[in-house]
């Protein structure tokens, strides 16, 4: 029992030798070197002229554009605060 435990370290131990023989002993790539002196120019850009889609999309409307704003963190913390919403508060006082 015992040689086969050894025998089965002794393969592991070469196995990840190696294995770190191999990442450790590879050539990293080199970067491509790049052209520094010239800068890179780009040719200009012509405008198209806008057809029938370009003219359709500027006349219609969004409907997002008509919702109402709905902020959550707004410091509103009743909506009904013009309103009176207990009947009660004005009647009887706890005098404890």
């Amino acid at each position: 029992m015992n040689k086969k435990v050894l025998i089965i370290l002794i393969v592991s131990f070469v196995l990840v030798t190696g294995v770190l023989l191999v990442m450790f002993t590879r050539e990293k790539p080199q970067p491509a070197e790049q052209e520094t002196s010239k800068p890179l120019v780009l040719p200009p850009i012509e405008k198209e002229p806008v057809g029938f889609g370009g003219q359709v999309y500027e006349q219609v409307e969004s409907p997002a554009e008509k919702l109402p704003e709905t902020n959550p963190f707004e410091a509103q913390t009743n909506p009904f605060e013009e309103k009176k919403t207990n009947p009660f508060e004005e009647g009887y006082t706890n005098p404890f």
